[in-house]
């Protein structure tokens, strides 16, 4: 099979990070797989990859000499994989006018959504073939919503890879790692810290709204708390090592991916409960998870948590068996094999 792998950008990011791994543990597998980047900035994720970087630069979402260029990349292709929707439709838009026969897969990082009102001709035509979810409950309104027949739903969940590498820095209690935005619920890390007066917590993740972020820095310093931010670091994992425990504090992920990356490196930590991986996770640490977002209840749980012995080994154990590179591989091989037959 020829694999080729699409997506616009690869800045920092959880589908990016998702993206590169898959290319990787392809191309680590003897298969044959490129990657595609439609837009001309390429992100700081594209030194990581391991595979072909095809040459393409979209001037326009709709100039059809763009269009015309990647279709005849597309033909040097056996399966054609596009991570998110506007993807897809742009490739499936492509295929359409310039009479591509290739099979298209969409892989969903988020949730598979019609946004209000559609022409019924554009919600079929633009309706993927093949369809990858993260999660059970994306899969299910892929087949019960939009239509697609399960026999073509396929769950991947998602993928962290094991880093080895060391990053120097300073040690600290917590450690948050998520972009900073409203939507992430960051501001309650520092409540959560601010019943902690000797404490310290590391912040990792971009500034995505900057209010937002100065908002918590006015915070932190009302209320004289030791926090360190992060915005400019593109792996994660070595920095773990040097805290004591992980916090999530999303209300709502499909993933999230942190919790891998945190399982990865041995790290105990409380999260929401949300997402697929908590759904995973939860059976085997109970204590890592809470349903709320009460600081007092944070507190307790944390304090239960920082006097307990983390159990690294049943950690790796769980990784490598829902999360490794052989178990994602084989899930992954599987459904090219269904596709392409």
């Amino acid at each position: 099979m020829k694999i080729l792998q699409i997506i616009d950008q690869l800045e920092i990011g959880g589908a990016e990070r998702v993206f590169v791994d898959m290319c990787n543990i392809l191309q680590e597998n003897n298969q044959e797989v490129s990657a595609m980047l439609l837009l001309e900035h390429k992100g700081e994720l594209v030194s990581q990859l391991k595979v072909p970087i095809v040459s393409f630069n979209r001037k326009s979402k709709w100039n059809l000499l763009s269009m015309y260029a990647c279709s005849k990349i597309l033909r040097q292709y056996d399966i054609i994989h596009c991570h998110s929707k506007h993807i897809f439709r742009y490739i499936k838009l492509v295929c359409l006018l310039m009479r591509v026969d290739k099979k298209l897969i969409l892989q969903d990082h988020s949730s598979f959504k019609i946004q209000g009102r559609q022409l019924v001709i554009f919600k079929y035509l633009f309706r993927p073939d093949y369809y990858v979810g993260v999660s059970e409950a994306i899969n299910r309104h892929a087949i019960d919503k939009v239509g697609i027949p399960e026999k073509n739903v396929f769950l991947l969940e998602n993928i962290i890879l094991k880093s080895s590498s060391d990053i120097k820095y300073s040690f600290t209690d917590f450690i948050l790692v998520s972009n900073i935005k409203t939507t992430k619920n960051n501001m309650f890390a520092l409540e959560v810290l601010n019943a902690f007066p000797d404490k310290s917590i590391r912040i990792i993740g971009r500034v995505q709204e900057q209010k937002y972020y100065d908002d918590m820095h006015t915070y932190r310093h009302l209320n004289n708390l030791t926090v360190d931010f992060v915005t400019t670091l593109n792996e994660v994992q070595p920095v773990l090592k040097n805290s004591s425990i992980g916090l999530h504090t999303s209300p709502s992920e499909t993933g999230p991916l942190v919790l891998i990356e945190y399982l990865a490196q041995g790290l105990p930590f409380l999260a929401y409960e949300t997402g697929e991986v908590a759904k995973i996770l939860k059976p085997h640490f109970q204590d890592y998870f809470i349903d709320n977002f009460n600081v007092e209840e944070w507190k307790t749980r944390l304090e239960l948590i920082m006097n307990s012995v983390p159990d690294t080994q049943k950690m790796e154990e769980i990784f490598e068996q829902y999360f490794g590179k052989k178990q994602y591989y084989s899930k992954l091989e599987n459904i090219y094999k269904c596709i392409n037959v």
